[in-house]
Formats: C-alpha cells, sequence, structure tokens
C-alpha cells in the first residue's frame, strides 16, 4: 500500500497482509492501525482503527483508583474530564471505570457500617456520611454519562466497532442501574433523588408499601414525551417490610450503539424487505425493583411506557423491545418477548410489558433516495 494520510496520521509504505502501527493523533495516547488488504494492496476501506486512542487523563484516573482515593471524588473527576474532546478509548475507559468505581463505593461503604461499639450518634453520623457518597458519586455518575451520550461524542463512539460500541453501551445500562442500587440502598428515609441531565434523566426512590398507594410514573415533567409507569399493585406486590426500592432512567443517544442485528422483530403487514434497516428509534427508558434476592420481579400489571419517535417519516412496523443481555459478557440482542404494542402513531409508541428492564421501540426505517429518478 502506498503511503498515504488518514485521520491526521501519515502512514508510511505497507505490505499486503500487514498492519501498519502509527502513534494515535496529536493530544491523545495510544497506537492507532491501519491494514493494507491483500492481494490488492490497498488500504483497508474502514479507515484506520483508532479504538485504542485515548485521552492522557486516563492514566492518572486509574492512579486514584488505586490510591484508595473516596469513589465519589474520583467520578467527580471522571465526570470534569469527559466534558472535553473524547477520543474512542475515552468511551470504553470511562464505561469500564464507573463499573470498577461502583464496585470501589462498595467497599468503602462497608467501612461506614456502624458496629456494635459505636454510639448512636456515631451510627446515625456514619448513614449519614454513606447516604452523602452515594449521592455524590450518582451525581457523577450521571454527569459522566451525560458527557458520552453528548452528540459531540458520536465520532469516538464511531471509531469503536459495532462489538466495542455494543459492549460499552450494555455496560453502561448496566452499571447505571447498579449505582442507581446502591444509591437507594444507602437512603436513610423514604425519599425521592431526581438526576436531569440532557442525555440520561434518572429517578431512585424509596419508598412506603403501607397505606394508599398511587400508580408510580416517570418522569414527573412529562414535557418530551417519553414515559413509563408502574402500577400501585407491582409496587405492592414487591414490597419488602413495608417498602420499596425504584429506580428509574430515560437515555437519549444510546440506542445506536446497541446493535439491531439478530433483533427479533414481529413483521408487520409488509414483509421485510432488503431496503429497510431497522433502527432504535426511540430513547431508552428504563424501569427496576429491588435487586436483592432474585433478578426476577413479579408484575402484577404490565410495565406500560410510552416513547417519542427519534425519526417521524418513513418508519413503519414498530416492535416494542428491550434490550436482552448477558451480564458476564456484556453482550446483547434486542428481543420482543413479553411485550406487546398498545397504541402508535406517527411520533409515539405506547408498549406493555411484562416484565422489568430497558426498553425502547425499534422500527423498520425505509431510507429515501433523494433526487434519483428512474
Amino acid at each position: 500500500c502506498d503511503p498515504m494520510e488518514a485521520r491526521d496520521i501519515m502512514w508510511s509504505r505497507t505490505r499486503q497482509g500487514q498492519m501498519a502501527k502509527q502513534p494515535c493523533p496529536m493530544g491523545s495516547i495510544g497506537v492507532a492501525t491501519f491494514r493494507c488488504l491483500a492481494p490488492d494492496g490497498i488500504w483497508e476501506p474502514q479507515g484506520p482503527d483508532l479504538s485504542n486512542c485515548s485521552s492522557p487523563w486516563i492514566n492518572h484516573i486509574t492512579q486514584k483508583m488505586k490510591s484508595g482515593e473516596m469513589a465519589a471524588n474520583i467520578a467527580r473527576e471522571l465526570a470534569e474530564h469527559t466534558k472535553n474532546h473524547l477520543y474512542a478509548g475515552d468511551i470504553t475507559y470511562s464505561v469500564s471505570a464507573m463499573v470498577q468505581l461502583v464496585n470501589l463505593l462498595d467497599v468503602q461503604l462497608r467501612n461506614l457500617t456502624p458496629g456494635g461499639k459505636d454510639s448512636a450518634a456515631r451510627s446515625l453520623n456514619k448513614l449519614q456520611k454513606r447516604e452523602r457518597s452515594c449521592r455524590a458519586y450518582v451525581q457523577a455518575m450521571v454527569e459522566t454519562v451525560n458527557n458520552l451520550l453528548q452528540p459531540q461524542a458520536l465520532n469516538a463512539w464511531r471509531d469503536l466497532n459495532a462489538s466495542e460500541q455494543q459492549r460499552a453501551a450494555t455496560k453502561l445500562l448496566d452499571t447505571v442501574e447498579d449505582s442507581a442500587f446502591v444509591l437507594a440502598d444507602n437512603l436513610l428515609k423514604t425519599d425521592i433523588v431526581r438526576e436531569n441531565t440532557d442525555n440520561i434523566q434518572l429517578e431512585v426512590a424509596r419508598l412506603s408499601t403501607d397505606g394508599n398507594l398511587e400508580d408510580l410514573k416517570f418522569p414527573q415533567n412529562m414535557g418530551h414525551g417519553s414515559s413509563i409507569q408502574l402500577s400501585a399493585n407491582t409496587l405492592k406486590q414487591n414490597g419488602r417490610n413495608g417498602e420499596i426500592r425504584v429506580a428509574f432512567v430515560l437515555y437519549n443517544n444510546l440506542g445506536i450503539y446497541l446493535s439491531t442485528e439478530n433483533a427479533s422483530m414481529k413483521l408487520g403487514t409488509e414483509a421485510m424487505s432488503t431496503n429497510h434497516s431497522v433502527i432504535v428509534n426511540s430513547p431508552v427508558i428504563t424501569a427496576a425493583i429491588n435487586k436483592e434476592f432474585s433478578n426476577k420481579v413479579y408484575l402484577a400489571d404490565p410495565v406500560v411506557f410510552t416513547v417519542k419517535h427519534i425519526k417521524s417519516e418513513e418508519n413503519f412496523n414498530p416492535n416494542c423491545s428491550f434490550w436482552s443481555y448477558t451480564k458476564r459478557t456484556m453482550t446483547g440482542y434486542w428481543s420482543t418477548q413479553g411485550c406487546r404494542l398498545l397504541t402508535t402513531n406517527k411520533t409515539h409508541t405506547t408498549c406493555s410489558c411484562n416484565h422489568l428492564t430497558n426498553f425502547a421501540v425499534l422500527m423498520a426505517h425505509v431510507e429515501v433516495k433523494v433526487g434519483v429518478a428512474d
């Protein structure tokens, strides 16, 4: 392959079948690679692989995690760093860091467990400190996720291949839910914590299931057209000792990173022909109930959610779906199992599902070819 410049890197002459290696672009660290294809001697048409390029600050965060600093403080730094220009490696690094940080938080909280020798005042002080730590952590985590889902981060995500994108996005869903329950378990009294940003809205609640319960709807401000509802019945059925802990999350700009390959689509009247692509055409909306003993939550009534379509033109065949993933591998696929369509129009779709998880609406989308006349 002849020398060429691609992605601000000069690539020198490379033999067929060989992988060229160069330092990552200015301002980032790591090694970029570019394959020269055999037998034609042409550069890989997809361009160089920059998935290992990251910002210098990642080393600093790694050091901090080893140093035993408080998880909430490190999370705050991560939130500050991710406001800046992001590289592909920053995305995968940040998501993995959040997974490690919530584990670190867990360990640090154990050191704040009131002991038998503690006075009542000291015990309360420890519990208050636990709650403060968790609130600070979740706030910083939400800011970090918001930064990773900004439109300007799209190019960094695009430098990851589809399976890397999928794993990072799945890990993100998973760790946000874990963090939400660490907070829920450390709220001292019945309370609702809300964190709202452009790309992620989170609500964590510790509620009493005694007395008159109302259906629980998220988010409170129904302005942007996506919402999810749990019935009072369901809350009562899943209460423990007269209480329940619930987490809701609404994500913008996340569905694009969760591949629609292998999606189980229920076919509409129009059979799927080749010129349709399947797209995640809504925000991803999550509802989860306290995970203390088992993953299976019993739903007395189905969960009902409404989502606003991202594209409102040239779509058909809405599929009420959830992201079915394996925690061990952090890989998954969109499934329609247990979900059914209630209503749909050009801009919104309403679904019901008989289990809880991360939901979205998948649609067949027809790419309109502009200005091509036969």
